[in-house]
């Protein structure tokens, strides 16, 4: 992410943390229509990719620290752990 900020290439207040999340929700999205539409992912992974470019407004709230991301990753695999 240091690389692609130097380059230019993402938008400067992109963090590490949030290409976490836009993984997870890209996952969530295979599962809940990949049997039906196993192509649909690549739809949302584009409209994500095209959010990182930089010139886009500012975002709302800031981004998870690694660390919260972290332990957010924890809690949710242990919640599914408990429900399965």
């Amino acid at each position: 992410m240091k690389r692609a900020k130097r380059a230019r290439v993402v938008r400067k207040d992109i963090e590490t943390s949030d290409l976490g999340m836009i993984i997870t929700m890209i996952c969530s999205i295979a599962d809940l229509a990949g049997n039906d539409h196993p192509e649909l992912w690549r739809r949302y992974l584009d409209l994500c990719l095209a959010g990182l470019k930089p010139g886009g407004p500012r975002f709302a709230v800031a981004a998870l620290s690694d660390d919260d991301f972290r332990a957010a990753m924890v809690s949710h695999k242990e919640g599914l752990s408990a429900k399965g």
